[in-house]
């Protein structure tokens, strides 16, 4: 199993900045998909198709900033750790 996990960059101070986390679908629970091929169509889908390095994807072309944001987000495909 695989999710996503989303860095954020905001500008320090920036209210209602979202926190660094994993992927969340509706309901607030984290989005895991089982392969991480999966995973990777579902990055393309939303547009994060340049890849940084290693399993790391941003926003290619034109990304809109929020408010009090700098930067397109960082997602980044992790395994998920059996406990």
């Amino acid at each position: 199993m695989y999710y996503i996990y989303v860095k954020n960059y905001y500008y320090q101070g920036t209210f209602n900045s979202p926190k660094n986390a994993a992927l969340e679908d509706y309901y607030g629970e984290k989005k895991l998909f089982m392969t991480e091929i999966e995973a990777k169509n579902y990055l393309l889908s939303i547009g994060a198709s340049h890849r940084v390095k290693g399993k790391t994807y941003t926003h290619e072309g034109i990304y809109h900033l929020n408010d009090g944001e700098y930067a397109s987000p960082d997602y980044s495909i992790r395994k998920v750790r059996s406990k």
